[in-house]
């Protein structure tokens, strides 16, 4: 192949693997790059053509399926209901069951032509084709036939990672793992984090997206800032974030009207503190980024309020609940890497889901002879007021200020390695 960059074939084979395996963007490229080679290739169009309604490109789909059609006849026999379902993606019932009939009139094979034809019922019967004198009688078998459509288009493309309760990673369960000898160091380091880092600042890029319902981007915003993060206890526990980028505080320098603030303090979930807010359970020796460390499972007491994270919606606060798993290095005790979700949805003010995760890198400050375990890298999904958001954060030249000193670093060794 890297002596054949354009070889037709080999690029068409590459695109349907990538297609079998679900990987549409490899897919596409591929793809794409076969028909700008060979735009009379037949083959490459239609499975071009899958591989836009997979990704609910409905237009491009409909465009490629047509190209492949007109380029094969009846070679590309198959790419007809690729187009059908192209259609119903984009409303045109009336020329989606045209071609679905077109479809069957090319006698296509037994397994194909049965689900043309429940496809073909499910059209006709949303657009009325049955006629009934009871009103109310017709308008329900619309809404079943419209039901009955749906699995004629993929499903969404997964864009926020599971639950932290789908599966429970790897992990040695024989590993003695008891938390009462695990915290009391980890809470020492959190309590050492919190006093240690009165003020510091970073380069903070932001990589943000809105995803659509199909899952797939509509917007992209890539964004700088001179991050400024001055934190101090107001009382045991009681962490005050402040947080300037470019100099304001404002709030407006998000996209999408969706601020992401306060992301330094989730690790005073393990503060002493906050200790008998969270339910905890170790679930052995796992390993992040090649570091072996234990796993600790959280999740917020139900008679507890939340106090890790908070939703502010017109001017009213409103204290989510988290349940996580952080990794905690066997070595140093330190926190490696956090995720969390929502215990529950909070449907006062549509928040449907949130997924969060973050990595540590250790930053060494040389003059103060002492290392920092500060954010790297962070992934932050939400479902909030009909929008779903994905947004990347990476954390690199750290300076620390403290007692008139400065100390400036490159990015956190750990952090160069994607989670």
């Amino acid at each position: 192949m890297a002596g054949f960059p354009t070889h037709i074939f080999s690029l068409i084979a590459l695109g349907e693997v990538c297609l079998a395996a679900g990987d549409l963007e490899p897919a596409k490229e591929y793809l794409e790059k076969a028909v700008t080679t060979d735009p009379s290739s037949w083959r490459g169009h239609r499975t071009l053509a899958r591989v836009f309604l997979q990704r609910g490109q409905y237009e491009d789909s409909r465009k490629e399926a047509e190209k492949a059609i007109a380029l094969g006849k009846t070679q590309a026999l198959a790419s007809q209901l690729v187009l059908a379902k192209a259609l119903i993606g984009l409303g045109n019932r009336e020329r989606a069951a045209g071609a679905l009939k077109e479809f069957l009139g090319a006698n296509p094979p037994e397994a194909s032509a049965r689900s043309a034809q429940k496809l073909l019922a499910a059209l006709e019967r949303a657009n009325g084709g049955e006629v009934s004198g009871n009103p109310t009688t017709e308008s329900s078998r619309q809404e079943e036939a419209r039901a009955d459509l749906t699995p004629a288009l993929p499903p969404p493309v997964k864009w926020m990672p599971p639950d932290v309760d789908a599966t429970i990673p790897a992990a040695e369960n024989e590993a003695s793992c008891h938390l009462n000898e695990i915290l009391p160091q980890l809470q020492k380091n959190v309590i050492r984090f919190t006093s240690g880092l009165d003020r510091f600042t970073a380069t903070e890029t932001i990589q943000s997206q809105q995803v659509s319902d199909q899952g797939l981007p509509q917007t992209n915003y890539n964004l700088t800032f001179n991050y400024l993060v001055s934190m101090h206890e107001i009382r045991p526990g009681i962490l005050n974030v402040d947080e300037c980028r470019n100099g304001t505080m404002g709030l407006d320098v998000f996209p999408d009207g969706i601020a992401t603030i306060g992301l330094p303090s989730i690790i005073l979930i393990f503060h002493p503190v906050y200790r008998e807010d969270f339910e905890m359970k170790c679930e052995g020796l796992g390993s992040s980024r090649g570091i072996p460390a234990w796993q600790v499972h959280f999740q917020q007491r139900e008679n507890r309020m939340g106090v890790s994270r908070a939703y502010r919606v017109n001017g009213v606060i409103h204290h989510v609940a988290l349940k996580g798993r952080a990794w905690i290095s066997r070595d140093s005790l330190q926190i490696v890497r956090v995720e969390t979700d929502l215990v529950h949805p909070v449907p006062e003010i549509r928040l449907n889901a949130e997924h969060q995760e973050i990595d540590y890198g250790a930053v060494p400050f040389p003059k103060q002879r002492e290392d920092f375990w500060l954010q790297a890298t962070t992934d932050f999904y939400t479902e909030f007021r009909g929008k779903r958001i994905h947004r990347r954060l990476k954390y690199s030249d750290y300076v620390l200020f403290s007692v008139d000193e400065k100390q400036k670093i490159g990015a956190p060794p750990e952090a160069k390695a994607t989670p």
